[in-house]
């Protein structure tokens, strides 16, 4: 680059031009300068001597020019454009989920409330869960868990004197009572020896065995319920529930946990060995029979007694799951107040339905199923 430098000699009575000279700067950084760590181009100007003789060379000084050079324009421009992209972007989501919470509504009476989060994996989670029972559904399931106990005591046990002396047997009731029972040990004793007493004292004990189970506060070690449910049901132990929040969110883990599970305890799927219930059902078994078997009809076949014994508490076991899976609360009420009349007992527990489909406690708490007492081995509702 070549700068032009136009040279005047200037005297008080005239004014001689001299033919202009061209000059050409030694190095480039003459003319122009770039400062390219702070961004600033630096100019050369260019001074004109006025006096008599004037250097052809001239004199250059660097002036700041503050401008914004394209390459930073450019990017200026970019930034902007993107946070805009990024403002409506956010604003369109907030809009979008604001109309989608509009469009939603309560679940009918039998469905469950919304979830919170909309999609789980890329899938709606409501459609996932089974639809909640209808109360019917659930008190004949209930009702027949008590008809296949009365008829398998019916079918398999005697009101004669016993065959055989009954040891220990004291301690054999209070292995199959277990802890807080409606009965005392003792008491159960005095019941089976009796002729009259003695077949309801025999469904007592087979309900109590089934019920105690599969309610959500037994121990692990004896839950007909998936026992690794169990153990999350005792670190959610009522105390520690607040009866207005945690019960929607337990009854929404029930449905969630059952959904998950229903391939390997769905009611569908045969209870054999593999079962995880498996071990506590056959201890339930046999601490049942050592009560049972000095009153079975041997005329009838013991090993098919035995067996059509353990299909009741699988029976039982498999109806644990499903009123688990359900959102409902329920509870089984051995003593109803003014339901059971002097001289008879409660062979079978009423069930009664204290939360709704929600988890929350239902005011006035309904009598889906009324249990069964019995007196002199009669059944009586």
């Amino acid at each position: 680059m070549t700068t032009t430098l136009a040279v005047a000699n200037v005297s008080t009575s005239r004014v001689n031009l001299t033919p202009m000279s061209t000059v050409t700067p030694t190095t480039p950084s003459a003319s122009l300068t770039t400062d390219l760590s702070k961004g600033t181009s630096y100019v050369a100007s260019t001074s004109t001597a006025t006096n008599s003789t004037t250097s052809s060379s001239g004199t250059t000084k660097l002036t700041k020019n503050h401008s914004i050079s394209p390459g930073a324009a450019a990017g200026i421009g970019v930034g902007s454009a993107v946070a805009g992209a990024l403002i409506a972007a956010l604003i369109l989501w907030f809009m979008m989920r604001k109309a989608r919470k509009g469009r939603m509504v309560p679940s009918e009476d039998r469905g469950y409330p919304p979830l919170l989060l909309d999609k789980l994996g890329g899938t709606t989670v409501e459609p996932s869960l089974q639809q909640p029972l209808s109360d019917q559904n659930i008190r004949d399931e209930f009702s027949t868990v008590c008809t296949v106990i009365n008829n398998h005591v019916q079918s398999f046990y005697h009101t004669a004197p016993p065959s055989m002396k009954v040891e220990n047997a004291n301690q054999a009731a209070l292995e199959v009572l277990g802890q807080e029972p409606p009965l005392i040990a003792s008491n159960l004793v005095t019941l089976l020896s009796g002729q009259e007493t003695r077949l309801p004292a025999i469904r007592f004990c087979i309900a109590w065995i089934v019920v105690s189970r599969i309610g959500p506060d037994c121990e692990p070690n004896l839950t007909f319920l998936p026992p690794e449910i169990a153990r999350c049901l005792g670190s959610m132990s009522a105390s520690k529930i607040d009866q207005q929040n945690d019960m929607a969110l337990l009854s929404k883990w029930r449905a969630i946990s059952a959904a998950l599970l229903q391939k390997t305890y769905g009611k569908q799927q045969t209870l054999s060995g593999s079962d995880s219930r498996y071990r506590n059902i056959e201890k339930a078994l046999q601490a049942l029979d050592k009560v049972l078997h000095p009153y079975a009809d041997q005329s009838r076949g013991d090993d098919k007694r035995f067996k059509n014994l353990e299909e009741i508490l699988k029976r039982g076991a498999r109806t644990g799951f499903l009123l688990f899976s359900q959102p409902s609360v329920w509870r089984f009420d051995w003593d109803r107040p003014g339901d059971i009349k002097a001289g008879t007992m409660t062979v079978f527990p009423a069930l009664t339905k204290v939360g709704d489909d929600y988890g929350q406690t239902i005011s006035t708490p309904r009598v889906l199923f009324n249990g069964e007492a019995a007196q002199g081995g009669v059944g009586a509702t």
